[in-house]
């Protein structure tokens, strides 16, 4: 695995130390942080935490690959990463989502620091708003 950093310009590749050991099976990426999933079901995520889009339970920018430790009990198989916002789906089918408020799904009033389940009744209710 190579880095991936938004806070600064890399002229060239340099692999990701942290990773090591850890098998990656995919990353996503937005203009502001990445996510790394790991062939073991495992999610990492660094960058801009800004609306905790990383989800980490903080806003904090992180520079080096940190595992989302509210997932940690879960096997994901796919994350996309937008620009404010990061989603999870699990091996069951279930999409997990996190970070500014209005684009995780949940129809939640504020941002959410941490990966949230989104229910089929949520979308369904979101669907329905003129």
């Amino acid at each position: 695995m190579f880095l991936l950093v938004h806070a600064f310009s890399i002229q060239s590749p340099r692999r990701i130390e942290s990773l090591t050991g850890s098998p990656v099976a995919s990353v996503a990426l937005s203009d502001h942080h990445s996510l790394a999933l790991t062939s073991a079901g495992q999610v990492y995520s660094w960058g801009n935490g800004a609306s905790g889009r990383l989800g980490h339970g903080d806003e904090a920018t992180r520079l080096v690959p940190t595992p989302v430790r509210a997932l940690r009990w879960l096997r994901m198989a796919a994350v996309a990463a937008g620009d404010y916002h990061s989603l999870g789906l699990d091996e069951t089918g279930a999409v997990h989502s996190w970070g500014a408020a209005g684009t995780v799904g949940n129809c939640v009033s504020g941002d959410q620091l941490e990966p949230q389940l989104v229910s089929n009744n949520t979308i369904i209710e979101s669907n329905n708003i003129v």
